[in-house]
Order: C-alpha cells, then sequence, then structure tokens
C-alpha cells in the first residue's frame, strides 16, 4: 500500500485509506463509502499522508487470550475502559491503541472523562519513544500507514482493518479537536437605569429649595463685591 493516500469521510470526518483512484472505499468508523479522486485532486492532500513502511521484523500478531503488546516498547498492553470507548495503553511510553470501534466513539462522542483518562496515562509514562520509526498493527503485526489528522495535529498510525496507535499524548490531542464546543450566548444588552426621576419644577417650593438658597448665595457675593467697590472710590474735591 505505499501508494495509499488517506481522505477525510463525508459523514464523520475521519481518515479513510485508499491505494487505488476511482474506488470506493468503506469508511471503517461510519461505514459511508468514500471515492478516491482523480490524480489532480489527490495532489492538494497527498501532503497530509505519510505513506505505509515496512513493519519491524520482530513484530507478531497477537495470539488469543493473551495481551496485545506495545509496538513501541514490546510490553504487554494494560486495558482502559470509560463507557463504549475501549483503550489499550502502554504504561512505559504512553501511548494507546484503539480498535475501529472505539475510534469512531471518540469522534462521534468525545467526552471529557476519555481525555481525562488519556492524560493520565500520558502523565504516568517513564519515557518519550521515538517517533519516527513505523508501527506493526498490535493485532495482525502488519504494517501502520502513518497519517497526519487535520483535527489534533497529530501523525498516527493507523492498520484500516483493526485500529489506530497514538503515540503519548496524541489522543488527548485528537480526542480535544472532536469535543463539541458550547455555543457562545448573546451579550445581553445593559437595561436603562430608570431610577432617576426628573423632578417637577412647577411644584418647587423656590422659598425652601436648593436651587433658591444657591440664587440668594449669587446675589449676596455679587452685593458684597458692589459695596467693596463703592468704597475704594476716592470722592472728588
Amino acid at each position: 500500500m505505499s501508494d495509499a493516500i488517506a481522505l477525510d469521510c463525508s459523514k464523520c470526518g475521519a481518515p479513510v485509506l485508499h491505494d487505488q483512484p476511482g474506488q470506493a472505499v468503506a469508511c471503517t468508523f461510519c461505514g459511508t463509502m468514500v471515492t478516491r479522486p482523480a490524480q489532480k485532486v489527490v495532489e492538494r492532500v497527498i501532503e497530509r499522508v505519510v505513506v505505509a513502511a515496512t513493519a519491524p521484523a520482530d513484530a507478531r500478531p497477537a495470539r488469543p487470550g493473551e495481551a496485545m503488546m506495545c509496538p513501541r516498547c514490546r510490553l504487554p498492553l494494560f486495558r482502559g475502559e470509560d463507557g463504549k470507548v475501549v483503550l489499550h495503553g502502554c504504561g512505559r511510553c504512553g501511548g494507546i491503541w484503539l480498535d475501529n470501534a472505539s475510534g469512531k466513539e471518540v469522534v462521534e462522542r468525545a467526552q471529557q472523562s476519555t481525555i481525562q483518562l488519556v492524560e493520565r496515562a500520558g502523565a504516568r509514562a517513564k519515557v518519550d519513544a521515538e517517533r519516527q520509526p513505523p508501527v506493526a498493527c498490535p493485532v495482525c503485526a502488519g504494517s501502520c500507514a502513518r497519517l497526519l489528522l487535520a483535527k489534533g495535529d497529530a501523525v498516527v498510525d493507523v492498520c484500516s482493518e483493526h485500529g489506530t496507535w497514538f503515540d503519548r499524548y496524541e489522543l488527548a490531542l485528537v480526542a480535544h479537536a472532536y469535543v463539541p464546543r458550547p455555543p457562545t450566548p448573546a451579550a445581553k444588552p445593559t437595561p436603562l437605569d430608570d431610577s432617576f426621576t426628573v423632578p417637577d419644577f412647577r411644584k418647587t417650593d423656590w422659598a425652601n429649595s436648593d436651587v433658591a438658597a444657591i440664587g440668594k448665595g449669587i446675589l449676596l457675593a455679587v452685593g458684597l463685591a458692589a459695596g467693596l467697590a463703592g468704597s475704594a472710590v476716592v470722592p472728588r474735591r
């Protein structure tokens, strides 16, 4: 599958692998049939695709009844559940394997509880594994295609038959990108302050009002100023 590319599913947005132009391929998450476009269209999406490489020589398929092995550390993966999401994680490198059903659940109904679970797994990891070498599918030991996801900006390793491998913290990034965001509430207009009452000047007691007192003060000041000015005049002889 060296010429495989990935396109986003028109229904759920999940990556869909294609290895032949013009063929319709079922999305492994929701079952929607997606057709690979002509070559001139492929050129616009090829930058988001990292082609599959040869699987490590020591990879082997999981035997019935035994735990899957981490494709990075070759250690048994532990199993965790959050509702319908089943995760198989590595306690050493923090990588997580999701089968296709669980991947579909994350894409369609991402939950904060899932994010918290995978973030704790990443925080408890002991090492940061090298992410460049290709990984083998923990189920069938086949080569995984490396894909750059538009949502979450993470490069993941996908086996179209069985599931997806996420290195440390990658699943948290992708799940965060799929969590529904509540709509921003519209700003409420500020109510006008109607507590101020315009006085009815027709009913004002001008003899006792503050306005009358101010007016009397002004008249008194003018009178005093005039008296002082008159006393300063020198009478003519």
